[in-house]
C-alpha cells in the first residue's frame, strides 16, 4: 500500500495527506462503471478497527484479571469498557492534537519501549544464566 500510494500520489502528497490510502481509492475508476472504491476501503477499515479494539480490550481485561488474581475476568468487562469509551472521548479535543500525539509522542514512546523492554529482558536473562552457572559449580 505504501508503494502504491507513493508511486501514484507522489511522496509529498502522501506525506501531507492524513489518509493516503483513502485518497488513492478515490482516484480509482475501472472502466467507467466501477466507481466509489473508497467505500470498500472504509468498510474494511471499520471492520479491522473493530477487531483490533476487541483484541485490545480482551487483552486488557484478561491482563488486569490475572494481575488482580481474580478467578474470572468477566466482572471487569463493563468498568474497563466504560473507561475505554470515556478515554476515547476525552483523549483529544481536535485533529491537530491527535496528529501531534501520533507523530511525535508515540514515535518517542515506541522507541523507548522498543529499547527498554528488550534490554531489560536481555539483562535478566544474563543474570539468570550466571546464577544457574554458579549453582551448578557449587554442586
Amino acid at each position: 500500500m505504501t508503494f502504491l500510494c507513493t508511486s501514484v500520489l507522489g511522496p509529498h502528497y502522501m506525506s501531507t495527506s492524513y489518509y493516503p490510502a483513502f485518497v488513492l481509492a478515490q482516484r480509482i475508476a475501472l472502466g467507467g462503471f466501477v466507481e466509489r472504491v473508497e467505500v470498500l476501503i472504509t468498510v474494511i477499515w471499520f471492520i479491522t478497527i473493530y477487531f483490533k479494539i476487541t483484541v485490545y480490550l480482551t487483552a486488557i481485561i484478561y491482563g488486569v484479571g490475572r494481575l488482580s488474581n481474580l478467578e474470572t475476568y468477566k466482572p471487569l468487562s463493563l468498568p474497563i469498557g466504560m473507561l475505554m469509551v470515556m478515554l476515547t472521548v476525552l483523549a483529544f479535543s481536535n485533529t491537530a492534537e491527535d496528529l501531534f500525539y501520533y507523530r511525535y509522542i508515540v514515535s518517542t514512546l515506541s522507541l523507548m519501549i522498543g529499547i527498554t523492554i528488550p534490554s531489560a529482558l536481555l539483562i535478566t536473562t544474563i543474570i539468570k544464566k550466571k546464577k544457574t552457572r554458579i549453582q551448578r559449580r557449587r554442586r
